[in-house]
């Protein structure tokens, strides 16, 4: 494996839209690579192992499980079409967990492994062991046998590699058209492409920020977030022509009328009040302290004067919750309706405020990710 470098960002950074685009304060060293990867932490993974598998999970998640079931019936198997991205909810129709399936199609029968957010990996599994009844499949932890990585930039990834690591998959991750790969190898392994450099945790972070996506429970909440709230839509994780699934009555009935007044977004921060008309930049060097996990973002009107010149206070309305975030940007679920209000173009606007952990007035410019569907 390659040594990373000082610059290995530059070049996916410059492939985003322009409306997501980032810039870094990095060294000045050259860089011939175009592909960065680096390894996911605090993933579990559960192997789900048995005949009644498929049908379980058919009723179980958002996504339809019949792409992977034709493999397994028809023993037909090709590298980058072998998993997906999906949901779990609860009866209410909120999330439990956002997952990707990934098959395993060497094994004898049906197998396939859940790839978590591991801080509530233990209390999914104990909710989905609920509806299994008397299906015929075991559950077992796997997490010790599996690393998981995230492999982006430009250029194609040379799936032909992997027919040499036989227990190595991977797949094309389209929650966004930038995303990059999703692979899974065995614990400790490296990854197989010598043209793809290491880079550090935090660079996965800011790409995935940088795009707009939630992962997680600290994006997505167990038990509370709804799944087009939390752009599951958008990232191809609910599909809304398969059957009947656990929380499909709430999820098809909010997607059919249209009725969604929030999502979440990627912002930046600052401590004035920001353009209307810069892009997303991203600043690793900045000493800005980041609001806590939930902070309250409200939209805070200017004051206007009055008949007799006095100035009226400012008024503040609630717009959101900051979600997660590293250096100077991060993931908020904001109201379109307080976003647009801060957005608005004139010369004196509301802006979107919250509060940094250290009790600093922090300023949000929220963007729309170019990838969502209009």
């Amino acid at each position: 494996m390659n040594q990373p470098n000082s610059r290995m960002l530059r070049s996916w950074v410059s492939s985003m839209p322009f409306t997501l685009r980032a810039t870094h304060r990095l060294l000045s060293t050259a860089s011939t690579h175009s592909l960065y990867g680096c390894r996911i932490p605090h993933r579990a993974l559960y192997e789900f192992k048995g005949r009644d598998v498929m049908k379980y999970l058919q009723g179980c998640m958002s996504k339809n499980v019949q792409s992977l079931e034709e493999c397994v019936m028809s023993q037909s198997f090709k590298q980058g079409q072998n998993a997906f991205y999906t949901s779990f909810l609860n009866p209410q129709g909120r999330v439990m967990a956002d997952a990707f399936v990934h098959l395993i199609p060497t094994a004898q029968e049906p197998c396939v492994l859940i790839e978590l957010d591991d801080t509530i990996s233990e209390d999914l599994i104990t909710f989905l062991r609920r509806f299994k009844l008397r299906s015929k499949f075991q559950i077992n932890n796997v997490s010790s046998q599996w690393d998981v990585y995230q492999v982006w930039g430009k250029g194609p990834l040379d799936m032909t590699v992997l027919r040499t690591q036989p227990a190595s998959y991977a797949f094309k991750d389209i929650r966004t058209p930038d995303m990059g790969w999703r692979v899974v190898v065995p614990k400790g392994r490296a990854l197989p492409w010598k043209n793809v450099i290491t880079a550090p945790d935090a660079d996965y972070t800011i790409h995935r920020i940088s795009q707009g996506v939630p992962e997680g429970a600290q994006d997505i909440h167990m038990g509370s977030s709804l799944p087009l709230e939390s752009c599951l839509d958008y990232m191809h994780g609910v599909d809304f022509h398969k059957g009947c699934y656990i929380g499909q009555e709430l999820t098809a009935r909010t997607y059919f009328t249209g009725l969604v007044r929030k999502r979440i977004m990627p912002v930046s921060f600052s401590t004035e009040p920001p353009q209307l008309t810069r892009p997303l930049k991203i600043d690793n060097c900045t000493n800005i302290q980041l609001p806590d996990p939930d902070a309250d973002v409200h939209l805070k009107e200017p004051g206007s004067l009055g008949s007799n010149e006095t100035s009226k206070p400012s008024r503040s309305r609630s717009a959101g919750k900051f979600l997660s975030g590293i250096h100077n940007i991060g993931l908020a679920i904001l109201r379109f309706e307080h976003v647009d209000k801060a957005q608005n173009g004139e010369a004196v606007h509301p802006n979107l405020v919250t509060e940094a952990s250290d009790g600093t007035t922090l300023y949000l410019h929220a963007f729309r990710p170019s990838w969502w569907k209009q």
